[in-house]
């Protein structure tokens, strides 16, 4: 399996030495089948080992860092996988300086990244310890059945159009980290006998996550701020959705019970549920006024309202101005040489 994501350092590269079957005793997950390397930056040293058959794919990180630490990641296709932090923290952010999500010691979860995007990862200095556990799309598909506590979020995954997305985060206890050991422990064995034994126990590690989801063991008070934070993104990015009122689907998808999803939502950001999914899709609207030349009816259908009439009254009631005078508003106020638009178009695409 080729690895699905591309990673380079913003810093330079000092020195990156194969080291495969030469592990340091100080490693402390030597994966004893796997390919490794020694990569000297200037933040610090990073030991990296990897592992690829036909089904998954496979890294340990170790770091040592005396400075903050950041690397750039590119997906080259959709990738679903369990990350894994054993030790230190790190934090995801887009391209453009958003975050995403943090990661500490001690827990691990399941999400996914879609192709195209370039994400960014940040250590601080100390000693970090992680790893990813990379399944292929193809075959996670086939085997939906086999997780189902995991079910809806690979079906997300699989049809859904979300950039990237986050299952709960759970404690690696004992029997996690047990099983993580003896992923790593396993003896160099030949061919298909040993492709077998490394993927059962990297699936054996998929259900202890399947069935932590099903049993209500991830971390309920880490994981409630995060999860209202992802409901948010999701109501932004398919607020023009006309099914995205629907409260216990989107209850159901991130791990709430409605009452909870509600009360929750409102104590974190202000909003009724209803109330942030009609200030996400005006929003949506008045961008698409000043940055676009489509007609109002177009930006009507393009934010989620089909009726043109009732999306100008509401819209209206809002912001104190019509979209028709906002839209003149433009031109009033800048020189025609300073007047440029983007070229979104309509697509007619509505999200399921």
């Amino acid at each position: 399996m080729i690895p699905s994501i591309q990673t380079s350092f913003y810093s330079e590269i000092l020195s990156d030495i194969d080291i495969t079957g030469k592990l340091p005793e100080t490693c402390s997950f030597p994966l004893k089948y796997a390919k490794a390397r020694e990569i000297q930056v200037e933040e610090g040293k990073i030991l990296m080992q990897y592992y690829s058959n036909y089904l998954f794919f496979i890294e340990f990180y170790e770091l040592e860092l005396e400075r903050e630490l950041k690397t750039s990641y590119i997906v080259k296709e959709p990738a679903f996988f369990l990350f894994l932090m054993f030790e230190g923290t790190l934090s995801l952010a887009t391209s453009e300086g958003k975050g995403i999500a943090n990661a500490n010691k001690g827990v691990f979860y399941a999400n996914y990244k879609r192709e195209g995007t370039t994400y960014v990862n940040s250590l601080p200095p100390g000693r970090h310890k992680f790893c990813n556990i990379t399944p292929r799309a193809e075959w996670l598909e086939r085997k939906t059945g086999e997780f189902p506590a995991l079910e809806s979020f690979i079906r997300s995954f699989r049809n859904g159009k979300r950039q990237y997305g986050y299952m709960p985060r759970c404690f690696i206890d004992g029997k996690v980290y047990k099983a993580v050991l003896e992923l790593c422990n396993l003896q160099r064995l030949k061919g298909i006998e040993a492709e077998a034994q490394i993927l059962n126990q990297a699936i054996r590690i998929f259900k202890i996550y399947n069935d932590m989801i099903a049993s209500g063991s991830f971390i309920h008070s880490d994981t409630q701020r995060e999860r209202i934070r992802m409901v948010k993104q999701y109501i932004d990015e398919y607020s023009k959705d006309l099914k995205i009122g629907d409260v216990q689907k989107i209850a159901d998808q991130f791990f709430f019970a409605r009452r909870t999803l509600t009360r929750t939502f409102k104590d974190e950001t202000g909003f009724t549920i209803q109330g942030y999914i009609e200030k996400a899709k005006l929003d949506n609207a008045l961008r698409l006024l000043r940055e676009t030349k489509l007609s109002i009816k177009e930006i009507s259908v393009l934010s989620g309202y089909p009726d043109q009439n009732y999306f100008c009254r509401v819209f209206t009631r809002e912001f104190g101005s019509s979209p028709k005078n906002i839209r003149q508003e433009i031109f009033m106020c800048l020189p025609l040489h300073e007047i440029e638009f983007s070229t979104i178009k309509p697509s007619g695409f509505i999200h399921n």
